[in-house]
C-alpha cells in the first residue's frame, strides 16, 4: 500500500492496513465539493453503507426494503405512481420488482389496460417488512445520531431540493 504510484493517500493507506472498515469515518474533514451533485453522491454513498451494513444479515438491500416499505403503506399501488413517488426510473423499478416478485414478497397484477401494473405485498412480503423494521430502525438511529440536531433540518432540505429540482 505504500507504493508511490497509489492513488490512495498515505494516511488512508495506513488506515486500510489496520483494518478501518469505513474510510468515510477517517475523512470527516473532507472538503466540500463545488458541485452539488458530487456532494450529494458522496453523502449518499456514506449513508447507504450504513443501511447496507444493517440489512446485510437479513439478505436484502436498502433499495429493495424501500420498495417493500412503500408498498406496505400504499397497498395496490400503481407501478408508475410508485416510480414517480420514489424518484426511480421505470427500468430500475421493474428490475427490482422482478427480484422481489421471485422472492415471493410482491404480487403484480394487470391494471385497467395492458400497460398498467398494480403492486401489492404478499403475506410473505408483509412479514419481511416486519422482520426488517429493527434493521431499518438501527440504521436510522445511526444516521440520526451522526447528524444530531441537524438531522430534521437535513431531511427538510433534501425534500425541498427534490421538489424544487424535480419540478424543472
Amino acid at each position: 500500500m505504500k507504493n508511490q504510484e497509489s492513488s490512495v493517500p498515505e494516511a488512508a493507506a495506513n488506515l486500510l492496513d489496520v483494518g478501518i472498515r469505513c474510510i468515510y469515518n477517517y475523512f470527516m474533514r473532507l472538503p466540500p465539493l463545488p458541485c452539488a451533485c458530487a456532494n450529494l453522491r458522496r453523502a449518499t454513498r456514506a449513508v447507504t453503507q450504513i443501511y447496507e451494513e444493517e440489512f446485510r444479515p437479513a439478505r436484502l438491500r436498502i433499495t429493495q426494503f424501500s420498495i417493500l416499505k412503500a408498498l406496505s403503506t400504499v397497498p395496490d399501488a400503481r407501478q408508475g405512481g410508485l416510480a414517480y413517488a420514489m424518484g426511480l426510473d421505470s427500468t430500475t423499478l421493474t428490475r427490482t420488482l422482478a427480484n422481489l416478485r421471485r422472492q415471493g414478497y410482491v404480487a403484480i397484477q394487470r391494471g385497467r389496460d395492458r400497460r398498467e401494473r398494480i403492486l401489492s405485498l404478499t403475506e410473505k412480503g408483509k412479514a419481511k417488512v416486519d422482520h426488517l423494521m429493527p434493521h431499518w430502525e438501527r440504521a436510522q438511529k445511526r444516521v440520526r445520531d451522526a447528524m444530531g440536531k441537524e438531522y430534521d433540518q437535513l431531511q427538510g432540505l433534501l425534500h425541498q431540493l427534490t421538489c424544487v429540482v424535480g419540478s424543472e
